[in-house]
């Protein structure tokens, strides 16, 4: 296989939120890591389950979606914050390990954390019980992860498999500006730096462009050695 020899600047500003290599507290693992659990975190557990249970009358499935929709906006309010959003998955997991939006955004989180290689199998799983085949933001979160194993893997391979991800996304959203973002990273790293100022001209043209970082923007015009110009689509 073809190796490739990525920008690092991408991989350390741009695309991970490195971490330091630490023993992890097993709610921030996703699905508590396979740990065999003591005692006292399995009746935790049970006490948490069943006071769920009480509150939405059984409603498992309801449950779930309300804890992933909690983690999800921790998310959101913190972009490279992944060990609260971690726990509120685990606990949407523990009620109902089926719910894809919480296998979704555990992938989210555990990308974040560095390991994109068990992010992608959540990924794939999350695909399965949700159905995402269609899904755009799905399909672009699932590209970066692809991407992050790339940068590090260097295979063109891999980088192909990211881009394929960004373009169907961008077939069935053009709109999505994370996806033109995440796209415009993909060419980056690959030193396909007109090709990624392009992507994110279109993504900068988009209703939320203007949460596009000034640093990746600026870095972007260093190498193209022109400013960016939004393109309407």
């Amino acid at each position: 296989m073809t190796r490739l020899v990525f920008q690092c600047v991408v991989l350390i500003a741009v695309l991970t939120a490195a971490t330091v290599a630490r023993a992890q507290h097993f709610s921030i693992v996703p699905k508590f890591g396979g740990q065999t659990l003591t005692t006292e975190q399995l009746a935790a557990n049970a006490e948490f389950v069943a006071g769920i249970e009480a509150q939405y009358k059984g409603d498992r499935v309801k449950a779930a979606e309300d804890l992933a929709k909690a983690g999800w906006a921790s998310l959101t309010l913190e972009p490279m914050a992944w060990e609260h959003p971690m726990r509120r998955f685990n606990q949407a997991w523990m009620v109902n390990p089926y719910e894809p939006t919480a296998l979704w955004g555990m992938a989210v989180a555990t990308s974040r954390s560095g390991d994109n290689e068990k992010a992608a199998a959540l990924m794939v799983e999350a695909r399965y019980h949700g159905r995402y085949y269609d899904n755009a933001r799905f399909l672009s979160d699932f590209g970066l992860i692809i991407l992050n194993i790339a940068v590090k893997s260097r295979y063109e391979s891999t980088w192909k498999e990211a881009i394929t991800l960004f373009e169907k996304a961008y077939r069935i959203d053009p709109q999505l500006r994370i996806n033109l973002y995440n796209w415009s990273l993909a060419y980056f790293a690959h030193a396909q730096y007109e090709d990624a100022a392009a992507k994110l001209e279109l993504a900068l043209a988009t209703p939320d462009g203007v949460r596009i970082g000034q640093d990746y923007i600026a870095l972007v015009e260093q190498k193209i050695n022109r400013p960016i110009i939004k393109k309407e689509q």
